[in-house]
């Protein structure tokens, strides 16, 4: 399978990692991983971009969430 076959909206299997997101300047994850609490956003965003290096997670879409979730 080429990069060409594999769409982006394909549905992502169960074992395939999380998703995540950056709120209140601290990164987490739906693969139940969380990162510090970052004194600024951008280091917080380079934790998280670099546990989806390291995992087999993925970013968000948006990364960063600027309200809190209602």
């Amino acid at each position: 399978m080429t990069q060409a076959d594999v769409r982006n909206d394909a549905p992502v299997a169960r074992d395939s990692g999380g998703v995540l997101t950056v709120q209140r300047r601290t990164a987490s994850c739906t693969c139940r991983w969380e990162g510090r609490h970052r004194l600024l956003r951008s280091f917080a965003v380079h934790d998280a971009l670099m546990h989806a290096a390291q995992s087999r997670c993925r970013p968000g879409v948006p990364l960063v969430c600027d309200k809190p979730p209602i």
